[in-house]
C-alpha cells in the first residue's frame, strides 16, 4: 500500500514512466529537458521532443521573418507611362458640358460591403483551415499541454519549449514562407 502512494505521489507508472505535463518540464542549465522539480529528474517522449525542434525552427523563423517583404515592389512600365503622356498631348479637347454626379444608391453600397466581406471570410477560412493542418504535427505537444503523458527518463537537449499558442502564432506567421 506505501508502495502504491509512493507511486501515485511521484506520477510513476510500473514501467517507471512519469506522467507529466508541460508544466512540469522544464530546460536545465545544461539545456536538457528535465522535470520541473528539485531533482531535475532528464525525461524523454519521442514525439514530444521531435514536435519541440521542429515548433523551435517555426519560431525562430517567425522571429527572423518579422516585418521582411519577400515580394518585389509594384513596379513601373515605361511603356504604359509613354503611352499616357502621348494620349495627354493629344488630348486637347474642351468640356462645354459637365458630367452628371453619380447618384447614391445605398442598396448597392450595402451589396458590395456585404460581397467584400463574403470575400475576406473565403480567406480566413482558407488560412485557418491551413494552420490548422499545420498545427496537427504538432498533436504531442497538444497532449501533455492539455493532459499529459508518460516520459521515460532519458538525457535529451532541447533549446526551449514552446506551448500551443506561441506554435499556434509561428506557423501562422510563417504559414505563407511554405517552409
Amino acid at each position: 500500500m506505501d508502495n502504491y502512494i509512493k507511486q501515485t505521489k511521484t506520477n510513476k507508472n510500473k514501467m517507471g514512466n512519469l506522467l507529466l505535463t508541460i508544466k512540469d518540464l522544464k530546460i536545465s542549465k545544461a539545456g536538457y529537458l528535465v522535470t520541473n522539480d528539485k531533482n531535475e529528474t532528464p525525461v524523454y517522449h519521442a514525439e514530444f521532443v521531435a514536435e519541440q525542434q521542429e515548433a523551435n525552427f517555426r519560431v525562430l523563423l517567425a522571429a527572423a521573418t518579422k516585418g521582411k517583404t519577400f515580394s518585389a515592389g509594384k513596379t513601373d512600365d515605361l511603356a504604359a507611362i509613354v503611352a499616357q503622356v502621348r494620349a495627354s498631348i493629344g488630348n486637347n479637347t474642351k468640356t462645354y458640358v459637365a458630367a452628371p454626379a453619380k447618384p447614391k444608391s445605398t442598396v448597392l453600397d450595402t451589396i458590395i460591403a456585404e460581397q467584400l466581406a463574403l470575400a475576406g471570410y473565403h480567406t480566413d477560412n482558407d488560412k485557418v483551415s491551413r494552420v490548422n493542418a499545420e498545427m496537427q504535427a504538432y498533436n504531442a505537444v497538444a497532449t501533455v499541454e492539455e493532459v499529459g503523458d508518460y516520459f521515460t527518463e532519458k538525457a535529451v537537449r532541447l533549446s526551449a519549449i514552446y506551448d500551443i499558442a506561441t506554435i499556434t502564432a509561428a506557423v501562422t506567421s510563417t504559414l505563407d514562407l511554405n517552409v
